[in-house]
């Protein structure tokens, strides 16, 4: 009985040492797995022929994400280790790619204005923190897709609940003048046409149902194509793939040219959803020591698009915009310069108020009546700031952005 109770835990400690040597195994196997660094090109600069890529791996202590770029007479190096992520959204004409930041490395003002994206400018040579278009085919107009945080009452009036809702501008490029066109809870699908209409598809409260559009934002003009929901555009073909508002969901083609729709055919509905990734196809050597690769340490700056002139003086704003026919100003960007200030808020973030006092005391209590709140900003009128001391405000929007 001894024996075989020796021989049983002399089998139960081989087996504990075979499962611990060959879990040690497949820990350092998966851990090495884990280390592998992932490396892929994300967008090739046409100025100067630098390819930029997404790196994902270990530097030795923990695992962390980078931006490196490669020259044309093969040079490597990375950038500071504040970007953590470069990347081009493909079915825009915008002229930049957007850089993600480290949050682990972003400072205070980093992550306030984690909202307002931040695009590489090589001619530049920094990462501008600005509004990054989606330029027309003809070049006289920019979209802008953002999103903003505010708060609306319930139905019974006794609380407020936080909405996030989704913001379109239109910038005219030839005036400057920026307008927000735009503001809703549900998200809007907009594509430039080749005619430099916009291609829309959303809700539509009159018809309480989907409906695809087009605007024409040099006249204002809105022409409904079909009710239905879009599914696919394709700017090659000239069509998009839609379903009408009914439960069967057959798909149907609407062509832009001729303006008809048909039933899709299979052939139809696999040319119009095949996409060729535009991405760089070059690779990375796999020898890259990221301890030993030089670092560019790029700088962030700033763009501004408009100016506030007065009496007093000018300064810039990075923008401006109208909405509801309203001219409305980042208020946040005056204060220094005109010695105004702001007191704390009152109320809730619907009824909020705040006391504006000028450099001679005047003072205006900011509600939603006079001012606007965007992306945790407040944003006033004219009429405000000439309430509080300002003489003769306007807005100088025909002007080439100034970064700094």
């Amino acid at each position: 009985m001894q024996i075989l109770r020796k021989a049983r835990i002399q089998v139960g400690l081989v087996t504990i040492l075979l499962a611990s040597v060959w879990g040690t195994y497949v820990t350092s196997a998966a851990q090495a797995e884990e280390i592998k660094p992932t490396v892929y090109a994300e967008w090739k600069d046409p100025s100067s022929g630098s390819t930029y890529y997404n790196w994902s791996g270990s530097d030795g202590e923990k695992y962390t994400n980078k931006v490196i770029v490669s020259t044309n007479d093969g040079k490597w190096a990375q950038l500071n280790d504040k970007f953590a992520r470069i990347s081009t959204d493909y079915s825009k004409l915008s002229s930049y790619p957007e850089l993600s930041i480290d949050f682990s490395n972003a400072s205070a003002v980093d992550l306030f204005d984690y909202i307002n994206p931040l695009y590489l400018d090589t001619t530049a040579q920094a990462a501008v923190r600005g509004l990054n278009y989606d330029i027309s085919p003809d070049g006289k107009w920019g979209l802008y897709r953002t999103s903003n945080f505010g708060a609306e009452m319930s139905a019974n009036g006794k609380s407020v609940y936080s909405t996030k809702l989704h913001s379109y501008f239109l910038k005219n490029m030839a005036t400057g003048e920026i307008q927000e066109w735009i503001s809703s809870l549900r998200s809007v699908t907009v594509y430039w046409l080749a005619d430099s209409k916009l291609l829309v598809a959303q809700y539509s409260p009159e018809a309480k149902q989907k409906e695809i559009s087009t605007y024409d934002p040099a006249t204002g003009e809105t022409k409904q194509l079909v009710l239905g929901t879009l599914y696919v555009y394709s700017d090659k073909e000239q069509k998009l793939l839609f379903t009408k508002n009914e439960p069967w969901r057959i798909p149907w083609v609407y062509d832009l040219k001729t303006g008809r729709s048909s039933l899709a055919t299979k052939t139809e509905q696999e040319n119009l959803y095949a996409w060729i990734d535009p991405r760089p196809t070059t690779k990375a050597p796999d020898n890259l020591d990221m301890k030993t690769l030089p670092v560019i340490d790029l700088p962030i700056h700033r763009l501004y698009e408009h100016e506030v002139m007065t009496s007093q003086g000018s300064e810039l704003v990075p923008f401006t915009f109208v909405k509801d026919g309203e001219k409305y100003i980042p208020l946040h960007s005056l204060v220094s310069k005109f010695s105004l200030s702001i007191g704390l808020r009152e109320g809730n973030m619907y009824d909020y108020q705040y006391k504006l006092t000028g450099a001679s005391d005047q003072t205006v209590i900011l509600d939603r009546n006079n001012s606007y709140m965007f992306q945790f900003r407040l944003y006033v009128t004219p009429e405000v700031l000439e309430k509080v001391g300002l003489e003769d405000v306007t807005v100088r929007t025909d002007m080439k952005g100034v970064i700094k």
